[in-house]
C-alpha cells in the first residue's frame, strides 16, 4: 500500500521513471536504469531507502511532502 500510494504514479505500469517499476515485486527487485533499487534484507544498502531519506535534490518523491518517519520505517521493514 505504501509504494502504491506514494511511488507507483511515477514507477508503475503506465510510467517507469528511470526505468524503475515498483508495482511488481520482480520488477522492483530487478531495479531500473541505475541498477537495483532494493537490496533485500539490507535497507541501509538499498538506494530506494537512501532516496526517500535524502534531503538533497535526489529525494523521492521529488515533489510533495516527503515520506514521514512511519512511512520510512514501513519501507525499511
Amino acid at each position: 500500500p505504501l509504494l502504491e500510494a506514494r511511488c507507483v504514479r511515477c514507477h508503475g505500469a503506465r510510467k517507469q521513471e528511470g526505468g524503475l517499476r515498483l508495482d511488481l515485486r520482480r520488477a522492483a527487485l530487478a531495479g531500473g536504469d541505475n541498477g537495483p533499487a532494493i537490496v533485500p534484507r539490507s535497507p541501509a544498502k538499498s538506494p530506494l531507502v537512501r532516496r526517500v531519506e535524502s534531503s538533497a535534490d535526489d529525494r523521492m518523491p521529488p515533489s510533495g511532502k516527503p515520506l514521514d518517519e512511519r512511512e520510512r520505517r514501513i519501507l525499511k521493514e
